[in-house]
This record gives structure tokens, sequence and C-alpha cells, in this order.
């Protein structure tokens, strides 16, 4: 757990949500900042129509140099705020977690950004539980999958999420029971292969 903004973690990966343009959700504090720092990039291009942030459509760019720390940004879209529940928390969190293995990025920065885009219904702490939820267990497939020589070994090493100093207590207090069910159920998992695997299967320690 971190207390920085989204622009100022050097990641691999620095993850941040947006909600769809009819939303209007108005966004201030850090995303004020890294929409700032990209020149406008995040509102304009959701604004455009060429990234709608349809409830889990992600776009992937390359930040310019002396804009954002990170070396690439995830943006994740959220669709309309108000259908917006604590279930698509846990989808965020899975899809976050494939895609940092895609990327190859072993250093993965999280920023909810709801409360950045002035959105206050879900509770922060149970936000941050659904997502961890789903970024393990999402995490958990894919290192499977990889021990089953169903695709290239790599490693995610470090999960940051990101913190307001408003809310860091409360995330702190409920992402601690959720990381520790989420393990229970990957422990549960059935071992037994999905498909056909490679000569290489049982090779990685994910």
């Amino acid at each position: 757990m971190k207390e920085i903004g989204p622009s100022e973690e050097a990641a691999d990966l620095q993850v941040v949500t947006l909600f769809n343009k009819a939303s209007n959700q108005k966004i201030v504090e850090s995303m004020v900042e890294l929409d700032g720092l990209l020149g406008g990039f995040v509102t304009k291009v959701r604004d455009s129509g060429q990234f709608q942030a349809n409830a889990l459509e992600t776009l992937v760019i390359t930040p310019p140099p002396g804009t954002v720390a990170a070396r690439q940004l995830l943006i994740i879209g959220l669709g309309d705020s108000s259908k917006t529940f604590l279930d698509l928390m846990d989808k965020v969190g899975a899809v976050v977690a494939r895609e940092a293995v895609r990327l190859r990025a072993a250093t993965v920065a999280f920023a909810p950004t709801l409360r950045d885009q002035s959105f206050s219904t879900l509770d922060t702490g149970q936000v941050a539980a659904r997502v961890m939820n789903g970024a393990i267990l999402g995490y958990d497939t894919e290192a499977r999958l990889q021990r089953q020589a169903l695709k290239t070994c790599f490693a995610l090493k470090h999960w940051y999420y990101e913190a307001g100093a408003a809310y860091f207590s409360d995330v702190v207090g409920k992402v601690g029971p959720a990381v520790k069910a989420a393990a229970e159920q990957v422990n549960s998992r059935s071992d037994e292969p999905f498909g056909k695997t490679g000569p290489q299967a049982g090779k990685c320690h994910t």
C-alpha cells in the first residue's frame, strides 16, 4: 500500500480507471494532475469516442518522457457510473493481473481513481478488497497456464495499491482479510491441467 498519486510511481505499469463520457463525472485531484501531465490525453481520447471507457475496455500507452513516472499506463474503463457495482471491481482486478502478464510488467501500481472522478457511491476499502481478490485469482490462473506450458514464464514481482491519506487506513484494514480469503480460494483450486500441456510443463515457478 502506498500514499502516492498515479503520476508519481515509477512502476512498469501504472493503472487507473475511467468512467465513460456520459457519466459526466468531474475529474479532480490526482486525475487532474495525471491528465494535465499528459496534455489532456485522458479526457480527450475518451471524449473523442476513440476510447469510450466502456466497462473493462482497456487502453495502454507509453507516457512521453518527463510526464508520468511509469513505463506504461493502462486505463481501464468502468462504463456508466450509475451502473458501477462492487462486482465490477473483481473483474477490474483480474484484467489488471492479466494485462500485467501480457505486457510483462513486473511492477504494477494500481490507483482506483474513483474519488478522483467525484464518485463516492462505493466504499474505498471494499473497492480495494474486491480489486485485490480479482487480481489474486486472475494472476493465479495466469501462473497455472504458465506451469502447464500454455504461456511463457513470467513473474509479477510487486503490486502497489495506491490510496489517498484519507482512505489509507480503511483500505489497509479491508485488503488484509481479502488477500487471506483469496489465498485460501487459490489453495482450494484443482491442479488438474486445463488442456494438453507441452514438454516444459512444471518448469515455471511464478
